[in-house]
């Protein structure tokens, strides 16, 4: 890969990662830019997954750092969510990865009008009762987009913010960040799978690991100092962009 490409992708990686942190959805940005820059299909999945572990990386020590995780929630999806991202890095190759998109690009744009719907989601803290079935669909859940960040991961933290915000009546901020580790475990499985295979090119994932960890930090770092009610603002524009981005540019 020329280094001129290599240049340009680190600083695609820098900033759709300050995005990242803030909220999700950075492997939409490099994903496509990264295959019009001439990255095989396949190789771009997988050394998009070192992007997408510095993101993790970055923003659940800063987050965590500034106390908005709760590890006791993360833990919840945890489980399933590494069962689903073996299942997905293995499917990689059969799987009808279109239809996926549709489908989780569709799901993103519900969940936009159900946010704006319900004003008051996510701006403070609500007590919120946890029953079995809370649990039951937190595992559910987790095992979904497990297999859906298994494959490709594009959007996954956003989706999983929504369903921390309904289940467990979290703010944006504390849902965002509670997300993150859910998300990096998925990751971290994924890109094993991928790396055994021999289908990341570590000479372009070095520099856009080093990219999403900056990126991730500044993002996240922005996140907490906005406050609620602007990342509930900012949710809302990144999923419906990106949302449009999974329907429109695949």
């Amino acid at each position: 890969m020329p280094l001129d490409t290599i240049v340009i992708l680190f600083i695609i990686t820098l900033l759709s990662s300050i995005i990242g942190g803030m909220m999700g959805g950075a492997i939409l940005i490099l994903f496509p830019s990264m295959i019009f820059l001439g990255v095989p299909v396949y190789t771009a999945v997988a050394t998009s997954k070192l992007a997408h572990f510095g993101i993790g990386i970055g923003s659940v020590s800063n987050y965590h750092r500034h106390k908005k995780i709760s590890w006791k929630i993360a833990s919840v999806f945890t489980a399933t969510a590494a069962i689903g991202s073996i299942i997905g890095a293995i499917m990689l190759p059969s799987i009808n990865e279109s239809l996926l998109k549709t489908i989780i690009a569709l799901f993103m744009i519900l969940v936009c009008i159900f946010v704006l719907l319900k004003e008051k989601l996510g701006v403070e803290e609500k007590k919120v009762r946890k029953t079995k079935w809370t649990y039951a669909a937190s595992a559910l859940i987790g095992l979904i987009l497990g297999v859906y960040g298994g494959l490709f991961g594009g959007g996954i933290s956003t989706v999983f913010v929504f369903f921390i915000l309904l289940l467990f009546g979290l703010g944006f901020t504390k849902a965002v960040a509670t997300a993150k580790p859910v998300v990096l475990l998925v990751n971290i499985i994924a890109l094993s799978i991928f790396i055994s295979k021999g289908l990341v090119d570590f000479s372009i994932g070095i520099p856009l690991l080093i990219a999403s960890i900056i990126g991730s930090v500044i993002g996240s770092e922005i996140s907490v100092k906005i406050g609620n009610i602007w990342v509930r603002r900012v949710f809302i524009v990144i999923v419906l962009a990106l949302a449009l981005k999974l329907l429109l540019f695949q």
